[in-house]
Order: C-alpha cells, then structure tokens, then sequence
C-alpha cells in the first residue's frame, strides 16, 4: 500500500458538555491551506501572529466575516468529490450598500482534509488521573474511529504528527508513548516515536497559529450549530449543508456526497461503567464511532 502522510490537529471547547475536535491535514496539501489562511488574513489587513479565536466572532461583525471565511475555507477542505468553486467573500457594508459581490479568492481543487467530532457530556468524571490523560483518552477515541471509517486499503492513512492546543492548561504535557499505542487496521499506521506539537497559543508564533484558529473555529462553530446560538450575521451559515446531510445519515451512504466519508458526529457516554458510543443526531443510518 501506498500510504499518504497526514497531521492531526485537535482541539476541543466546553458549552453546556465537552466537545472536541480532530482535523486531518494531508502534508502534501498543508503549505496551500496556510497560504490561503494567509490570503484571508491579507484581505481583513490583520497579522499572521493575530490570535483569531471563535470567541464572541457571533456578536462582532467583522470578526465574523473572518471567521466564516474559515468555515467557508474548511467545507471546502472537506470535499471528497468538489463540483463548483467556494468564493470567499468579504462582505463589508460598502458592499451590501451597492450589492456588488465579488469574490477575493475561490476555492477549486480538493484537498481531502477529514474531520471528527465527539461530544463527551460528562463521562469525563467517570475516569481517574489529569485532565490531559482524559483529553488523551477522547483524542485515541477520535483518532481510532475516524483513522477506519474514513479510510481504506485504497486510501492508507500514515500519520506523522500531533498537534494540541496548548498543554500549560492541562498542567502537564501529552504522553507520546500513550497516544501512539492504539491498535489500527493495517491500513492505518502513526509513526514511532510520534512528534507533538503542544504549545499553548500564546506561544505559537509561526504558521501553527493560523491553523489551531482554523480548528477552533470549526470545533467552536459546530458546537454552537448544535447548541442552536444566535447568530445575527449568518456566521455559521457555511456548515447548514453539511450539518443537514449528518443529521440525514448521507455522509457515510451517498457516494456522490461532495463530504463523503470526511466528517463524523458521535457523543460517548458511560453506563454502568461501560463506555457507550452513539450517533450524536441520534441516526441510526449515520455510521459511528466503533472505538474497540
């Protein structure tokens, strides 16, 4: 087999339960998904070292441009099968003024990003040890199910690198030896000894920073589609399609979905002391995460 290197980026945030959120990046298509961050930053004259978190973008107007340029951008990046370009806008009130819409970048190609969220409630209460040990628990969950519902024998996965945001919270930093022990398919291998990447943001002052703002916003934005939020500027309109084909079950069963086997939603509990993983719509047609 022929297998593709990727990164995974994980971040995770908290509203009414805990969410988290895994982003693979293929390495060969990393440099051209930095660049156009970087050409989003350009176009709203703000800094590569900017801190751009989702974080009241809901009630900020251009904060809320900029961060639907990145949900714009990730739906994209999501595309297994791309059909028509995604323009990204900049829609100041000049331009709602004069009703002239014109694109400052368009999206074509694929770049077969995946994506995985988990919603974890409160089991995290139900196992001893730090808080990084449960977030590195969640993170091999994640990892695992998304590693072998989304690809394949035709389509190897070999992962190189993790990245986390920020272990001075946690109080401690990520166990390499204990992320990279996961029993995988033989489709699916993680290098050995695997590089982590666990600044905390503050100290990311390089290329890092624009994508864990990229899976902030993602992480943060879904989490507020499925919490309903208010969202006077139409923030989150970019993940309405792709949220309503989830709740459909057609991400996993319709081959001519533009978002093929890219993203899963599932929520995991404990019963009785038994780890339990369901379809966080609630599908039973959406594929879930099968941990073991």
């Amino acid at each position: 087999m022929l297998f593709r290197e990727y990164e995974i980026w994980h971040d995770e945030c908290k509203l009414n339960s805990f969410h988290h959120g895994v982003l693979f990046i293929p390495v060969d298509k990393k440099n051209s998904i930095i660049n156009i961050l970087k050409s989003i930053r350009d176009e709203y004259k703000i800094s590569y070292d900017r801190d751009i978190k989702f974080s009241k973008s809901l009630k900020k107007e251009k904060k809320s441009r900029i961060v639907n340029n990145h949900l714009c951008l990730l739906s994209h990046l999501l595309k297994s099968n791309v059909k028509s370009k995604t323009p990204l806008f900049n829609v100041t009130g000049e331009v709602l003024y004069k009703r002239v819409y014109v694109p400052f970048l368009e999206l074509l190609y694929a770049f077969d990003c995946k994506f995985g969220f988990l919603s974890t409630e409160d089991y995290l209460r139900c196992f001893e040890g730090t808080y990084s040990r449960k977030i590195e628990l969640t993170f091999k969950f994640i990892l695992k199910s998304c590693c072998h519902s989304m690809f394949s024998n035709i389509n190897p996965i070999s992962i190189s690198k993790f990245y986390f945001d920020g272990h001075d919270h946690l109080g401690t930093d990520f166990d390499a030896n204990y992320l990279s022990t996961i029993s995988l398919r033989d489709y699916c291998k993680i290098s050995k000894p695997i590089e982590i990447d666990s600044r905390h943001i503050k100290e990311r002052d390089d290329e890092t920073l624009l994508i864990m703002n990229l899976v902030d916003n993602a992480v943060s934005s879904f989490t507020a589609c499925i919490s309903s939020s208010y969202d006077p500027y139409c923030t989150l309109k970019p993940f309405n399609d792709i949220l309503s084909r989830v709740k459909k079950g057609l991400i996993f069963k319709n081959k001519n979905s533009e978002w093929y086997k890219t993203l899963s939603f599932s929520k995991v509990n404990v019963v009785n002391g038994s780890i339990n993983f369901s379809d966080l719509f609630e599908n039973k047609d959406q594929l879930v995460f099968d941990f073991y």
